[in-house]
């Protein structure tokens, strides 16, 4: 059985963009917790908080890079909605 290492990330100034990476070994996790702290990611908890929309694109790339997958979680109830939305990036 293959163990998921989960890494959230999200926008920092207020926006409502989260993104979830999910890798199978800790060196993709490393290597990608890596990059987000090269991108001045503050960490709160589990959550990576990165200060630019073009820093959370470029995580949802390094995350394809290293082999990850990547799911868009819309807080869709800010909007006025009342479900929360979940959508994969890549597979």
């Amino acid at each position: 059985m293959v163990g998921t290492i989960i890494v959230g990330f999200l926008l920092g100034d207020g926006g409502n963009r989260r993104q979830l990476a999910a890798f199978v070994t800790t060196g993709a996790r490393d290597t990608f917790v890596a990059f987000l702290q090269s991108k001045n990611a503050t960490q709160f908890g589990d959550w990576y908080q990165l200060p630019t929309n073009g820093s959370v694109n470029g995580g949802i790339c390094r995350v394809l890079d290293l082999g990850g997958n990547c799911w868009d979680l819309h807080d869709t109830h800010k909007a006025g909605n009342k479900f929360f939305g979940h959508h994969l990036l890549t597979t």
